[in-house]
């Protein structure tokens, strides 16, 4: 039976950010669907100035038998959005995923639990910091 598999590896060697004031255009990271331990991963926007909308980006690349699916995307605040694929990710297929953070009205230390629901019957968290002035 295939394995507990998640998206999210690639987020402990690529944790990051991305505002939209970046010019220099990052590298987005592609993730494979392996397995990986039940761990939350943690995604540091840093310092911002209240109203900045910093992103991060990255692929889901399917290496699974069988097609997967993104099925929902849960936060614990209305200020952290989440861009995903709806259609099925075929085998050996990559899909676009995207989370953004709304700032504005927000000030101090703020650390956000938010999680996707994978066809896989498994949920994967991260969890969103940032130091909003």
């Amino acid at each position: 039976m295939l394995r507990v598999v998640a998206i999210f590896l690639a987020l402990y060697s690529f944790v990051g950010c991305v505002t939209p004031n970046d010019k220099a255009k990052a590298a987005v990271p592609e993730i494979d669907v392996v397995q990986i331990p039940d761990s939350a991963v943690s995604v540091n926007f840093g310092r911002l100035q209240q109203g900045e909308v910093p992103f991060y980006e990255f692929q889901i690349r399917n290496s699974t038998d069988k097609p997967i699916v993104v099925l929902d995307f849960e936060s614990e605040c209305g200020c952290v959005v989440a861009e995903y694929p709806t259609k099925p990710i075929g085998v050996g297929e990559a899909a676009m995923c995207r989370i953004e953070f709304y700032s504005a009205g927000q000030f101090g230390k703020r650390v956000y639990d938010v999680s996707f629901g994978l066809s896989l019957q498994k949920r994967y968290k991260l969890q969103i910091r940032a130091e909003i002035e």
